[in-house]
């Protein structure tokens, strides 16, 4: 059972499996030992040999941004939210880019929400088992702005945001602001050098196990 369950999620990517006992071949006892031995045999073999997974808390204690250096970049205040000063290079941008959309079950395409030229990360439907407030429309849950822009908007669990401002790598979005979507929709700066680059790639991914349900939820938000 151990092999099988290893090579399904090899194989074609599952993380859970359901098995299915039928009670007329076993007699009761042998049913309840049966129903032990995968809680105190196989579950642990299977994690043993996986590693450990954090938890959906753990994660989130994991998200710790070093501070951004220099004063922060001037941005609009409406929609189009934009960034207007402190922009990419172009070889900063496009190294970053040839990255941001690098991630399994994401496919890149235009955004269905933000300006033209702007590029969605929109997860696969039956990878999608984040909240409704991990997402922006249908299934992008980040996008990527026009090289004269730089920037990202996304969506952070909360306690992430709060993480992301104090240490000045973002602002809220100003719909979030007066409460017209959901508070966890942010803007991300542009990164400026290699740095920064790995730094608005680990804030994407989390958006990334946001929206795949990986993340603790935050408490629900009314639209």
């Amino acid at each position: 059972m151990i092999e099988k369950a290893l090579a399904r999620r090899d194989i074609i990517g599952f993380t859970g499996m359901t098995t299915q006992m039928a009670i007329g071949q076993l007699g009761h006892k042998s049913l309840l030992n049966a129903i032990e031995s995968l809680r105190t045999r196989v579950a642990p073999d299977i994690r043993k040999t996986l590693g450990h997974e954090p938890s959906k808390s753990e994660r989130l204690n994991m998200f710790e941004l070093p501070p951004r250096i220099g004063p922060r970049p001037d941005t609009t205040d409406c929609a189009p939210h934009e960034q207007v000063s402190q922009n990419p290079d172009d070889k900063t941008y496009q190294t970053f880019k040839e990255r941001a959309f690098d991630f399994s079950f994401v496919e890149r395409r235009p955004s269905i929400i933000s300006v033209p030229g702007a590029e969605a990360l929109w997860l696969a439907h039956d990878h999608a088992h984040g909240c409704q407030e991990s997402f922006m429309m249908g299934n992008e849950f980040a996008h990527v702005h026009p090289h004269y822009d730089g920037s990202m908007h996304l969506m952070l669990p909360i306690e992430c945001t709060r993480e992301l401002f104090a240490k000045g790598w973002g602002e809220s979005h100003p719909m979030a602001v007066t409460g017209m979507i959901p508070a966890t929709a942010v803007m991300v700066f542009a990164p400026r050098d290699v740095p920064e680059i790995e730094t608005a790639l680990k804030i994407l991914a989390t958006s990334y196990d946001f929206a795949r349900g990986k993340l603790s939820n935050p408490a629900s938000i009314r639209l």
